[in-house]
């Protein structure tokens, strides 16, 4: 029966170390668990053992404990597998007949405790990551989103307030705000985005303020590694003012630069042509050659005695 007592008190103590994700945490639980079983004066968690206890290093190698000083002190690895998280060293029990008592118990807590802090460090990693991940795309000067149809935002960057004017509230609280921001003329573009076959697309928006905004588009479908369709996720570009300036080229472009006199024009470098050779170099046409009354007339003026 004291076994069986035993068993479920240390059962009892197993789940509340698993209950934490922090390694001080773990640990912390975990000291209490082997002060209630060993009592022991000292007790101590090691990352490294300390000069006078490395001795057993070797031994604990092959073994998943050690007495040492006349079976007074106990030192016990904390190990899965390949990975190794220091070790438990307690000394001077107040009851030391109970002390083997104990030890099956003591060694499926640390097996315990072994894996919590692996744990541990995963939860820790993978926080890690995800704030890393958190950090890249809430301070991206893109506006990034990911859509589901049927769910609607399930994320929205905060560059959406920046290029929109809207909050990701706002977008979160209106899942078709695209439709009513996007201009009539460009939804049919976005919403055939997929069947275009294209890696960016270029349409216009309303801000909330009544700006004109250009957005480059791109988008990719989300799914799942069991197949399943989680979404759209969406990363668009603000290229107003690339936009503008390639409408100020093309201005630029439709303004010959044509001299008052010869009327001669000037290529982009910088070389003054005949007006028919400039637009031969721009175009598909072709020209011929005559001469209109008048300049018949300025030419041959002997052509036009012999006419009188």
């Amino acid at each position: 029966m004291n076994q069986i007592a035993d068993f479920a008190f240390v059962l009892d103590m197993i789940t509340k170390i698993t209950q934490f994700a922090k390694k001080d945490n773990i640990l912390k639980k975990s000291k209490e668990v082997f002060q209630m079983l060993f009592a022991p004066k000292i007790i101590e968690f090691y990352k490294k053992l300390p000069e006078d206890l490395k001795s057993h290093c070797r031994e604990l190698e092959n073994t998943p404990f050690v007495w040492i000083l006349n079976e007074t002190a106990l030192i016990i690895p904390i190990k899965r597998n390949e990975h190794h998280f220091g070790f438990i060293y307690m000394k001077d029990f107040k009851f030391p007949e109970y002390r083997k008592r104990y030890l099956t118990p003591a060694l499926l807590v640390t097996k315990v405790l072994a894996l919590s802090l692996q744990n541990a460090e995963n939860f820790e990693k993978i926080a890690k990551s995800e704030e890393k991940f958190r950090l890249f795309i809430e301070y991206t000067v893109n506006w990034e989103y990911w859509y589901h149809p049927i769910k609607g935002f399930l994320y929205i960057s905060p560059s959406f307030e920046t290029i929109t004017g809207y909050t990701p509230e706002e977008g979160y609280a209106d899942p078709n705000i695209l439709d009513r921001i996007i201009f009539p003329e460009d939804l049919p573009l976005f919403h055939n985005f997929f069947s275009l076959n294209k890696k960016t697309i270029e349409f216009r928006i309303k801000s909330k303020s009544g700006k004109i905004v250009w957005i480059a588009h791109t988008a990719t479908k989300i799914i799942s590694e069991t197949g399943e369709f989680m979404g759209i996720r969406a990363s668009n570009v603000d290229i107003t003012e690339k936009k503008q300036k390639e409408f100020e080229v093309d201005k630029l472009k439709s303004m010959i630069p044509i001299c008052a006199s010869c009327k001669k024009v000037r290529t982009d470098d910088g070389y003054w042509n005949q007006i028919e050779s400039y637009i031969s170099s721009i175009s598909n046409i072709k020209f011929t050659h005559s001469l209109c009354p008048e300049c018949a007339k300025r030419i041959f003026p002997e052509d036009e005695e012999e006419e009188k």
